[in-house]
């Protein structure tokens, strides 16, 4: 049997032959990911995450859950189902104070701090949660998620008139990478930067 050449199948082809089902599970929801992302799949991605999701959680095995929680949210939220995607954010932050495990907190308070932007909610709103996401970022020295709270961030200046505060913001976070300038994070606050040069 020929090895698949994506990686998710990947993952569900061996953690069946060895009898793995957290991670056949896992797999499955990260395919079901891929594929919701993607026209015309994205309802059976979905169900795919979903299915993916309720098997994990009737197994007891809570250890990544948020992370797999916020990837479904980021779905939904796309999809235009933003009360789905709030509650998927708040179960996933829940989680992660119960579990003692902060996996990917900032990256939730950024996606709900969206959200809630796309809700039309008060952008005073959206600014707190971006901030909040920031500070969680830094202290936790995930700069990854840093770099993504700051593009947030940034643009939400750019769009208040705040062109300086923006670009200060976010050309010294920018600046700590020193490769992976393919990733489209970094290609997306490199173009942000450049707009507010």
């Amino acid at each position: 049997m020929p090895v698949p050449t994506n990686l998710r199948s990947a993952v569900i082809a061996l953690s069946r032959q060895h009898g793995s089902t957290d991670w056949e599970l896992v797999g499955e929801i990260l395919l079901g990911w891929q594929e919701a992302l993607q026209e015309p799949s994205v309802a059976r991605g979905l169900q795919r995450m979903r299915q993916g999701i309720e098997r994990l959680r009737a197994a007891g095995s809570n250890v990544w859950l948020p992370a797999y929680l916020l990837l479904l949210a980021d779905v939904e939220s796309r999809q235009g189902t933003q009360d789905e995607a709030l509650r998927l954010l708040d179960e996933a932050e829940a989680l992660i104070e119960t579990q003692g495990q902060p996996i990917c907190e900032a990256e939730i308070h950024r996606l709900r701090a969206a959200v809630l932007l796309e809700r039309r909610a008060a952008e005073s709103l959206a600014e707190a949660g971006y901030v909040h996401a920031l500070s969680i970022a830094q202290r936790q020295g995930a700069r990854f998620w840093e770099l993504r709270a700051a593009v947030s961030l940034a643009r939400l200046w750019r769009d208040q008139g705040k062109r300086s505060a923006a670009r200060d913001l976010l050309a010294p976070i920018y600046g700590w990478f020193t490769e992976g300038f393919d990733a489209p994070d970094l290609k997306d606050a490199k173009a942000l930067l450049n707009e507010l040069a």
